[in-house]
């Protein structure tokens, strides 16, 4: 990010005087929070050690609750993102806000990797198309003593599907057609003929369709012909290929593949680039999608802004508790007193809606 700022450009060039400099490092100027702590990010490296001990001495003084309101700021430089990951590691909100914002670097998403929680440690992991283009952060996680067996089986699975060439080494006379039979009933059969090895041509076979998915499949060949074409379509593929297409496809495809029965099809519609707000929406009001679908949805504190998500997902019994049990507090009386009369959702939900609405009367 170029920087645009007078007293910036005068700051990196050189060229501004010791006595402004010393004035920015304690944040005495007339300047946004964003640019003050950019400033003083650069003057922490400067020659001069009294503005070099100021600058770092004003950086150390910041509260969590202030950086993290800086640090979500879309206009911050990655220099200052990748300094305050590393002088700030034990702030586990700040280094959060850090790993969330989209001007991160894969070289600071590295640094925090083999240091950080297993809660933010599965952030990491959560941002599949960041490790995919990034195998080096995937290095970095393996270091970090604080991952759990599945973290671990989910990198595996990045690096089996995404970072191998073995899919590639599968003989070309399996064509299209030949691998939608290998998945009918003789397909073990036919994997050991054609490959040698079941757990290879795991890496090719297409998932079983969810209950959901058959439910779906019937709707659609009743209401749209077309759309079960394009299930089928895609019911052939192999989960590398539906990962792809639940990254890059379009919306029709993410409705479909969010309900997918492998997990890790079904997590990756929701770091799609073209996955909006509408369509989270609707998606935390089904009942037939991975309850990490909807973990993943209720921590993400963009989308649960929206009050109709956060209603959704407490409305919604496949949402795990602890997901609806931190969102109550923003919904409304109105939103409480349905809560409270509804039988779907746990006793828990009811009872903590109950709570709620008798403190705020």
């Amino acid at each position: 990010m170029a920087t645009t700022n007078p007293l910036l450009q005068a700051i990196k060039s050189g060229v501004a005087p010791d006595m402004v400099k010393i004035a920015a490092a304690k944040g005495s100027l007339p300047l946004p929070p964003e640019t003050i702590l950019e400033a003083q990010v650069m003057l922490a490296d400067d020659k001069n050690a009294k503005v070099r001990g100021e600058a770092l001495a004003s950086i150390q003084k910041y509260s969590s609750d202030e950086l993290c309101d800086i640090l979500e700021r879309r206009n911050i430089a990655p220099e200052v993102l990748h300094f305050c990951a590393v002088q700030f590691t034990s702030k586990t909100a700040v280094v959060e806000k850090i790993l969330l914002h989209s001007a991160t670097s894969p070289r600071t998403i590295s640094k925090i990797a083999p240091i950080c929680s297993q809660s933010l440690a599965e952030l990491i992991i959560a941002n599949q198309v960041r490790l995919i283009e990034n195998p080096e952060i995937i290095a970095s996680l393996r270091r970090n003593t604080n991952l759990t067996a599945r973290n671990l089986k989910t990198l595996d699975e990045i690096e089996e599907h995404f970072l191998t060439e073995t899919p590639a080494e599968i003989p070309e006379r399996i064509t299209a057609d030949e691998t939608a039979a290998i998945a009918g009933p003789d397909r073990e059969t036919v994997a050991e003929n054609e490959a040698g090895n079941d757990e290879d041509m795991t890496r090719i076979l297409p998932t079983e369709p969810s209950s959901a998915q058959l439910e779906h499949i019937l709707q659609m060949a009743e209401d749209d012909p077309d759309k079960l074409t394009l299930y089928q379509k895609m019911a052939s593929l192999p989960v590398s290929e539906k990962i792809k297409l639940a990254l890059l496809g379009r919306r029709e495809e993410r409705t479909l593949l969010i309900k997918d029965a492998n997990k890790m099809v079904a997590l990756s519609v929701l770091h799609s680039p073209k996955i909006n707000e509408s369509e989270i929406e609707t998606y935390s009001q089904l009942r037939n999608v991975s309850d990490e679908v909807l973990r993943v949805i209720g921590r993400n504190r963009e989308w649960t802004r929206n009050h109709k998500i956060a209603l959704n997902l407490v409305k919604n019994p496949k949402t795990p508790v602890q997901i609806s049990t931190s969102l109550i507090n923003r919904l409304t009386m109105m939103d409480c007193k349905l809560l409270v009369k509804d039988r779907s959702i746990p006793e828990v939900i009811r009872r903590q809606a109950k709570r709620l609405l008798e403190r705020r009367k």
